[in-house]
């Protein structure tokens, strides 16, 4: 296992990430870092011959057991190859993403990737004994309203002269803020403290890795939505978000998504289609929905560590 901190692994996976399908802002090293950091958990490296494939993985120990997992607020694990496998190298088992995951049982003894949308074809995994559980997400383009239902249309249309759009570091406090108060109000914990949450934002944005924005009400001057965004030039990420009852993200969405267009970026992800209501509000932004892929592995002797494992969640 490498050193995420090493500067020639730097070198090595920032080569691979350039050339990338899998690139996105949660395969970028310094991402995994300050995530592992903010999680309590391990971060390390591995290639694959000619560096054909990395993957820079998130773990902890249970006692003598090592378990990878994916930090929260991550969709993606950090799996990166230079191209997408063929089918003729998929069935002869010749591929970067099986070297990748038998390199990472060796070390481990229970593991969860999440796999890049990209990687749709999760066979050499399945027929290595993993198991692949689909996962969604909905995706949009930036420009314009095309797509948009009429509901969320003539809600921001009717609501957008009440806000005023704002982008400054007010905006990453109150994402994290009304974030944590989304959970709440569905009677869950977050899975990060708003500290440890708060502390990964500030440093992703100090690093220029994120950018956040919110509206403020014109009546009131409070903020009523606000978001933290990631992005690799190409695809940004609704990352961190949360907003009081009311049309306050209808608003900010509607005014955030053109300008994210003027910058260049084409794709909107916004992370997650899995619970009803929330991918319900998501879908009417004229989003189409993409499965990704979980894999897992336990190897089958470890009891205690399925015991430990639950214990910790």
């Amino acid at each position: 296992m490498l050193d995420t901190n090493d500067p020639d692994v730097e070198r090595r996976w920032r080569a691979l990430w350039d050339a990338s399908p899998q690139r996105s802002p949660f395969s970028q090293l310094k991402y995994v870092r300050y995530a592992a950091e903010a999680a309590g958990l391990h971060a390390g490296v591995f290639f694959a011959d000619a560096d054909a494939g990395g993957a820079a993985i998130t773990w902890r120990r249970h006692g003598p057991y090592r378990e990878i997992i994916v930090p929260p607020f991550t969709p993606f694990s950090a799996i990166l190859l230079r191209d997408v496998p063929a089918e003729p190298d998929v069935h002869a088992g010749n591929t970067a993403l099986g070297e990748l995951l038998r390199t990472l049982e060796r070390p481990f003894h229970a593991l969860r990737l999440h796999l890049h949308p990209s990687l749709a074809d999760v066979r050499p995994a399945q027929w290595a004994g993993w198991s692949a559980e689909p996962l969604y997400t909905y995706v949009c383009s930036t420009p314009g309203t095309d797509g948009w239902s009429e509901s969320v249309l003539r809600n921001f249309r009717n609501a957008r002269n009440d806000y005023v759009f704002v982008e400054d570091r007010s905006a990453s406090a109150a994402a994290v803020r009304l974030a944590e108060a989304s959970y709440a109000r569905h009677d869950r914990s977050p899975p990060l403290s708003a500290n440890s949450l708060g502390g990964l934002v500030n440093r992703l944005t100090a690093s220029g890795l994120a950018s956040a924005f919110a509206v403020r009400h014109k009546s009131s001057d409070e903020i009523h939505a606000a978001v933290v965004i990631l992005n690799d030039g190409r695809t940004a990420y609704y990352w961190i978000a949360g907003s009081r009852p009311g049309d306050g993200m209808t608003v900010l969405i509607g005014e955030l998504l053109p300008r994210l267009f003027n910058q260049g970026i084409e794709l909107f992800d916004f992370m997650g289609a899995n619970t009803p209501g929330i991918a319900e509000f998501k879908r009417k932004f004229g989003a189409r929905l993409v499965p990704y892929f979980a894999l897992t592995r336990c190897r089958e002797d470890l009891t205690l560590l399925r015991t430990l494992r639950n214990m910790w969640r």
